[in-house]
């Protein structure tokens, strides 16, 4: 299906987060004027902007229809907010600085309706903070490699649960902007917002077993790398240690299930010994930066230096972890795609 071809409007609710953005604002407000003829609904909502961000949207948005919604700050809580409020069947979360092309909005939503999806999941390109293209990778460029997918997949929850153990606080999501979600899931299952920036990671493992995924490997989209303290946030000591909380509970819960689909014990203990990695090198890390003293070599600081060869050792455990993962994950998928639902299929 093209864009040419769509006869009326899709389905879908964009939801719009913004806060004090109004210098990214006009290139954001073309793609949304881009994307109204083809979608039910725009909702933005702003974040109590005091750079006229609000003020310059109503005006720039006057002819498409968009609805304007108020929030307090917070990044997931103003998510939950629009997303409680679409009306749509569908929806996708358009981040400034984020395109989603017309043509991968129609292929998403056709991926949706023929594989009856929770999610479809795109892989973005990364266009670094100069514009230029990135080569940084997430999760979802790892999985694709791996399996080798070339068309819209059902992923089985288990081979989900397994990457999402191995790559705690990151996670198969990829980014909502070139996602396109079931409303009416979300809104009974709304983004957590105790984790920080890694709040859809941990909503991708409480919703592992929960949820149809499905994986587009057709629909292009692209994440703009924002130069802020996001991913500082991320992996800082208290947020991964309630990480590691919360996942080592999820394990637990559906340890019995993983292993009645099949998943080797091994390979699960092992994912469990890599969440203790993660947290473990998160605290040697804070620890090196705090012992180490300005203006020293390292290698003239005893405790530096002791850290440092921790912080080795553990990286070496976590990449011989992931070596297993991969292999595993690539036998999984080979004796799984049979038996999952695919769009040629």
């Amino acid at each position: 299906m093209t864009v040419s071809s769509v006869s009326q409007k899709l389905p879908i609710s964009v939801i719009c987060p913004v806060r004090n953005c109004q210098a990214a604002l006009p290139e954001h407000a073309a793609h949304l004027r881009m994307l109204a003829p083809l979608v039910e609904e725009i909702l933005v909502v702003d974040s109590q902007s005091t750079d006229g961000t609000a003020e310059y949207l109503r005006e720039a948005l006057a002819e498409t229809g968009a609805r304007f919604l108020d929030h307090p700050p917070g990044l997931y809580p103003s998510w939950n907010y629009g997303i409680s409020q679409a009306t749509q069947p569908y929806l996708t979360v358009a981040t400034v600085g984020d395109p989603l092309p017309a043509t991968s909005l129609v292929r998403l939503h056709e991926t949706m309706e023929k594989l009856q999806a929770d999610v479809v999941i795109s892989a973005p390109s990364f266009i670094g903070s100069d514009g230029k293209p990135s080569d940084f990778k997430w999760p979802i460029h790892e999985f694709l490699e791996i399996s080798g997918l070339q068309d819209a997949m059902v992923i089985p929850p288990k081979i989900w649960m397994l990457f999402t153990f191995f790559h705690l606080p990151s996670s198969l999501l990829s980014s909502s902007a070139g996602n396109l979600y079931r409303t009416d899931f979300l809104q009974n299952h709304p983004f957590p917002s105790i984790y920080g920036h890694a709040g859809d990671s941990m909503w991708a493992l409480e919703m592992g077993m929960k949820t149809r995924w499905v994986i587009d490997p057709k629909v292009k989209s692209y994440f703009w790398m924002h130069e802020d303290s996001a991913e500082k946030e991320r992996m800082n000591v208290p947020l991964v240690k309630k990480i590691r909380e919360t996942s080592s509970q999820n394990f637990r819960t559906h340890h019995q299930a993983l292993l009645d689909q099949g998943v080797s014990n091994q390979i699960l203990e092992e994912a469990h010994l890599s969440l203790d990695n993660c947290t473990q090198l998160t605290l040697v890390k804070q620890r090196y930066r705090s012992v180490r003293k300005p203006f020293i070599p390292w290698f003239f600081q005893p405790e530096a230096i002791r850290l440092k060869r921790e912080k080795k050792s553990i990286t070496q455990l976590k990449k011989k972890r992931n070596r297993q993962l991969k292999e595993y994950i690539r036998q999984l998928i080979k004796h799984s795609v049979p038996e999952t639902q695919t769009m040629s299929s």
